[in-house]
């Protein structure tokens, strides 16, 4: 299991790692013939989904995002199948955020893969991210199909009691910005985060923005930190 810090491989300035949404009034991708399958020698034929947690500070405390479930009426981490024309599958999370949710962000690291059963007794691999958002927009696939809605992290552990998969991959999030200070310090500032979100989902433009409205707070040149 993958549980870290994004690889090299996966830093933004990598083409491959650069996501961008469709248009608002494209349709959410729907069917499973081109979604990616893997053989498994003990579970045979395994779907493999991807999924995030959104992360968003709103007036100086942590929220994250999330949507409700078309099939059981509750509340869910976005996550879906992931298709084979994504190269990674953190692509396929974004997307999944942004048709369900309506958020567009970074991935700041792997949260690590979890095996399951669809309530169909189905065997899936779950692929989960940690998605900082720089943006929630309005027009997106899913809006009229399904509510969003913001949590406290003790909120969200408890809308998401039922489903222990999502609830590990919310404990790994939480764990993972508890581990260091100053991490925790950065991203649980409103407009640093902005700007390590823009900057991990190839924003410049934003993350410049952020940068200098951090700057003006604090006093600082934003030349010698842009360098």
């Amino acid at each position: 299991v993958a549980f870290g810090p994004a690889s090299a491989r996966n830093k933004p300035n990598n083409a491959m790692n650069r996501w961008r949404p469709p248009q608002p009034q494209t349709p959410s991708r729907s069917g499973r013939a081109t979604q990616r399958y893997v053989d498994d020698p003990r579970r045979g034929r395994v779907r493999v989904v991807a999924g995030c947690v959104p992360w968003m500070v709103q007036r100086g405390r942590a929220r994250v995002l999330l949507v409700r479930s078309n099939k059981r009426n509750d509340w869910i981490l976005p996550k879906g199948g992931w298709e084979e024309d994504e190269p990674l599958a953190e692509h396929a999370a974004q997307r999944e955020a942004w048709e369900e949710g309506g958020v567009l962000g970074g991935v700041l690291c792997k949260l690590g893969e979890m095996d399951f059963a669809s309530r169909k007794g189905n065997p899936c691999r779950m692929h989960g991210f940690l998605l900082l958002v720089h943006e929630a927009v309005e027009e997106y696939p899913e809006r009229l199909e399904r509510k969003r809605r913001w949590f406290d992290v003790d909120e969200a552990l408890k809308a998401l009691s039922k489903r222990p998969m999502m609830t590990a991959f919310l404990q790994r999030a939480q764990r993972w910005f508890a581990k260091d200070d100053s991490v925790q310090a950065v991203l649980h500032d409103e407009l640093l985060m902005t700007l390590v979100a823009a900057y991990l989902s190839d924003e410049p433009e934003r993350a410049q923005c952020a940068l200098r409205l951090a700057c003006a707070d604090d006093d600082v040149d934003v030349e010698d930190v842009e360098s």
